[in-house]
């Protein structure tokens, strides 16, 4: 019995690498795919997990490289709360540098107040209420600042993943495969499971 196909073919361009930007690996159906692995091979799955957090390990130390220890301008160590919720003072929810995560998010793209969320699933993100302000103020006196002190946008992520990005490209091609292998064999024990009834 030939089973059921999942992920690869057509929807994988240039092996998984969309050709016109350079920093972006393409999958279509990676989301489905990871739930299907999740299904079929638990342990394969939770694997799958610590390899992506190992393949990015270096974008993560080299983002808390370029992280001040202090405070990036003298008046950050006071608090500032433009809306509901404070962005200062720094590190007032605990060190910054420890707040940049690697996580698989399988949650489904939708629709939010007028934009879509969840469409990556391999995400690289900094949990910090001042880390979008550290990394990507520009305008204003604060702005002109950070910019004077620390370079310019984005200050750590971009430049992080910019001295990885061929690195995980290619290690993230090498799991992806993994990825729709597990899920294959899984499928075909399955159907060879139903075969033998």
């Amino acid at each position: 019995m030939a089973g059921r196909q999942i992920g690869g073919g057509p929807g994988l361009d240039a092996g998984g690498i969309d050709p016109f930007a350079t920093n972006t690996l393409t999958v279509l159906g990676i989301k489905e795919t990871l739930k299907e692995l999740n299904k079929v091979d638990k342990s394969l799955r939770r694997e799958i997990t610590k390899r992506y957090k190992s393949i990015v390990q270096g974008v993560i130390e080299d983002a808390k490289s370029m992280i001040p220890l202090n405070y990036p301008l003298r008046n950050w160590k006071y608090e500032w709360k433009p809306g509901r919720t404070a962005l200062l003072p720094w590190g007032e929810y605990g060190d910054p540098n420890n707040s940049i995560r690697a996580k698989i998010n399988t949650k489904k793209t939708k629709e939010y107040a007028g934009e879509v969320v969840n469409v990556g699933t391999f995400v690289i993100r900094w949990d910090d209420p001042a880390a979008a302000l550290f990394d990507f103020a520009e305008n204003g006196v604060m702005g002109r600042n950070l910019t004077n002190k620390f370079g310019s946008t984005s200050r750590v992520m971009w430049k992080a993943w910019g001295a990885n990005q061929q690195d995980v490209l290619q290690r993230m091609q090498e799991l992806v495969n993994d990825v729709q292998k597990g899920v294959q064999q899984g499928i075909d024990r399955i159907d060879a499971t139903k075969v033998g009834k």
